[in-house]
């Protein structure tokens, strides 16, 4: 499979399945949202990634059970993605 141009969310990325999830997609080349509160574990979680895609993630310290960081997970994802499209 080729996730290509797919954007792909995903939370709880910093550790467990979150975090393997993260890598099986950044290996099948989706540009990544990696959300997590663990801010240090998501980096590395990201570096990971763009050691296996060559393409650095977007990285949102971010808790899915505050309502206003759901708005901005999803705000700086389209944000950050659609720039990528134009370049």
């Amino acid at each position: 499979m080729d996730f290509s141009n797919k954007v792909i969310i995903i939370t709880g990325a910093s550790s467990g399945i979150g975090a393997s999830c993260a890598l099986h997609f950044a290996a099948l080349r989706a540009k990544l949202s990696l959300v997590a509160r663990n801010v240090d574990k998501l980096r590395n979680v990201a570096e990971e990634c763009e050691k296996i895609s060559g393409t650095k993630p977007l990285t949102i310290a971010a808790d899915i059970s505050v309502e206003e960081d759901n708005a901005r997970i999803i705000q700086e994802t389209a944000e950050s993605h659609s720039k990528a499209k134009t370049k």
